[in-house]
């Protein structure tokens, strides 16, 4: 599935991807995109019917959605994520169990807030549930918008992003940004502030080696 940037997601079978032996294909060539900036991809998602993705907007609001419920065969698309004016959608993240994950969202002036993924509403489309506040005059000014959002199980580690620096936040260090959601999160350090992006890290880094003085 591929979501664009105006909240709408397109299907295609991977058995109708071109073999990694070709030099690929055009995506606009499987679909009826609209003649519009917002045919702009942001994301690819895969997954099993019942599988849990999150999907927010940059305007700060966000949803829990099964995978199955994104999937559609109409080649103009199926309209998931309904986005405010003047608004996109972020990169959807995938969930796990979110009877144990925590949803991490980050904003461009460097606010962090971490809730239970319990808090946040599953549809099967809509607009969504606010995740982080986000002053409505700050947004439309265009000083501060939802630049990341993902999905933290126990065990993986969050690295935030900023430019070429990153810092990682263990899954029990995040509580340090644990708030309900719709609340304005905390300032991450200094030097970390312009994020430009959330990854969790799925498994431990290897220890480094011993050296034998």
């Amino acid at each position: 599935v591929f979501l664009d940037v105006s909240g709408r997601c397109y299907s295609l079978p991977g058995s109708k991807l071109p073999s990694a032996r070709s030099q690929g294909g055009p995506i606009s060539s499987y679909f009826s995109l609209p003649d519009s900036p917002a045919a702009r991809f942001i994301a690819v998602i895969t997954g099993e019917p019942d599988d849990l993705h999150l999907f927010a907007s940059d305007r700060g609001y966000a949803m829990l959605t099964r995978f199955g419920d994104v999937a559609t065969r109409m080649k103009s698309g199926k309209q998931v994520l309904n986005v405010p004016a003047g608004a996109h959608a972020a990169a959807a993240a995938p969930v796990g169990d979110p009877g144990t994950g925590l949803a991490a969202a980050a904003t461009s002036a460097g606010y962090l807030l971490v809730v239970s993924l319990e808090e946040i509403p599953v549809l099967s489309k809509g607009n969504g549930s606010k995740l982080i506040n986000i002053p409505k005059e700050r947004f439309a000014a265009g000083e501060e918008k939802l630049v990341a959002a993902a999905c933290v199980q126990p065990g993986q580690t969050l690295m935030v992003h900023s430019g070429k620096r990153g810092k990682r936040i263990a899954f029990d260090q995040l509580e340090h940004y644990r708030g309900k959601r719709g609340r304005r999160g905390r300032k991450l350090p200094q030097g970390y502030r312009s994020v430009s992006r959330l990854e969790v890290e799925r498994r431990p880094r290897p220890a480094a080696p011993h050296k034998i003085p």
